[in-house]
């Protein structure tokens, strides 16, 4: 393995468990918690929505009031109706996407778009550019800065994945209805590596390259049969059927930024690079267009039946559900511009400001949230003196009501002093490990930009179901 910055550990001190009544540390045995006290902020739609009907158009407005909570939210709305329907992935179509304007060295262009489509906040410095978690084990896929990708695995040595066209690896995910096959978004296109252990014990790994320009983000559909993919220098995603290796390209307006398949594959959302989002029924491949600020960070419900979102720039998390026949479809259910909560000692702690990510564990009980650097609340309590490196993230309780969930504070979780939490997700948690309710892996940036991995497990106290219908 080539020597690297990056570290790996398996538990962290107690101070990552600083405040929070589910965030218990391993050691604990007694299991003992520490109640946060925090106001419930319910689903709450705004008084200015309204619905009108026009030309087989219907157009959904929200406001930014809130009840509760600081800060100005983001306009969200949705029209459906002013796009063709496009017929389903059958035959082999050529990415026909219109080209935006290169404005000279496409390479650095595209090096400027990964910066601005990416979700990190030190793009250009940090040593770790993509991370995923597999589905249904404990290998860990990180993308490194000069185009390698790094497999981990607890019972394996690091597999070290190289190829002369895999360069500004920009995403990455696991195939969910695979073994081990590995999707790699690069400016080359979409590097497929397939895995597989030989009777020696050794890893063995076969690659294949789809052609595609400066993809951005990725999307495997859950079955493993499609991939969605989205590119920076065009107005279209490209959706490819990898078994049968054809492909077909959704129109949209805007350039993409963001692909994401819901759990149940009949979804997926496009987030693009201004503005508005599009949700695609993948049945008829018809979409809705849902106007708002620029999506930074999007996540499914286990039951795809909610989509969680934030704007960029924006503190508040926003819910569009599609079980409940309603008027009102979207609400905004949580303000995280300034969130305080106690300490253990009697004292309080601060987080908050503009959201960067959101991580949602499998069972949806738990969402982390990370906040843009230089971009949150002043902290009481950080350990750093500079503010674009604080060691903080903030844990949110779900619970699923039968229309929009219902989103609380947990706790703060604290990293490696003078480091930010670049990327983060829940890790697949083994049927075996009684009590275990999730566990967190993120990846902290420290400032002398080395990178520590962090695996946190939660342990939950269900005092209530999760799922509740009024």
């Amino acid at each position: 393995t080539p020597q690297h910055n990056t570290t790996t550990q398996s538990n962290m001190s107690q101070t990552l468990c600083e405040v929070g009544g589910e965030l218990v540390p391993s050691t604990a045995a007694d299991g003992s918690t520490v109640s946060a006290v925090s106001a419930v902020l319910r689903a709450q739609p705004c008084p200015s929505l309204r619905r009108s009907h026009a030309a087989a158009a219907r157009v959904l407005t929200l406001g930014t009031s809130m009840s509760a909570g600081n800060g100005a939210g983001g306009a969200v709305g949705v029209t459906a109706g002013d796009d063709q329907a496009v017929g389903p992935v059958a035959a082999a179509v050529s990415f026909v996407g219109s080209l935006v304007g290169l404005g000279g060295n496409q390479h650095l262009n595209f090096k400027q778009a990964c910066a601005t489509a990416s979700p990190l906040s030190f793009w250009s410095r940090s040593p770790v550019h993509a991370m995923d978690c597999h589905p249904t084990s404990s290998m860990i896929a990180l993308a490194r800065f000069d185009g390698s990708v790094e497999v981990h695995h607890e019972q394996l040595p690091c597999t070290v994945l190289t190829h002369e066209q895999q360069r500004n690896v920009t995403c990455l995910q696991w195939c969910p209805a695979a073994p081990a096959l590995l999707a790699v978004g690069c400016s080359e296109g979409v590097m497929l590596w397939d895995l597989r252990t030989d009777d020696r014990g050794r890893v063995q790994a076969s690659e294949r390259l789809i052609q595609a320009p400066s993809v951005l983000s990725l999307s495997w559909r859950p079955d493993g049969a499609m991939l969605a993919l989205a590119s920076a220098f065009s107005t279209s995603v490209l959706i490819v059927d990898v078994g049968r290796n054809t492909r077909t390209s959704l129109a949209v307006a805007d350039s993409p930024r963001l692909v994401l398949w819901s759990p149940d594959g009949r979804r997926l959302v496009v987030a693009g690079s201004t503005a508005g989002m599009r949700i695609w029924d993948t049945s008829s491949w018809t979409n809705e267009r849902w106007e708002t600020q620029r999506v930074a960070a999007a996540v499914w419900s286990p039951d795809s039946e909610t989509l969680l979102f934030a704007a960029q720039g924006d503190s508040f998390i926003h819910s569009i559900q599609f079980k409940v026949p309603s008027e009102n479809p979207v609400a905004t259910v949580f303000d995280a511009g300034k969130v305080v909560l106690p300490t253990p000692h009697g004292g309080s702690q601060t987080i908050g400001g503009e959201i960067q990510s959101l991580a949602l564990s499998s069972s949806g009980e738990r969402l982390a949230v990370t906040f843009a650097a230089g971009k949150r609340a002043p902290s009481t309590s950080s350990t750093s003196s500079d503010s674009l490196y604080r060691p903080e993230l903030l844990v949110l309780r779900c619970r699923w009501r039968r229309a929009h969930p219902e989103l609380s504070a947990s706790g703060i979780l604290t990293g490696p002093p003078e480091s930010h939490p670049e990327l983060l997700q829940f890790q697949h948690v083994d049927s075996n490990a009684v009590g275990l309710g999730a566990l967190l892996t993120t990846c902290w940036l420290k400032a002398d930009t080395s990178c520590t991995l962090s695996h946190v497990p939660f342990f939950f106290r269900r005092e209530e179901p999760i799922v509740s219908d009024f």
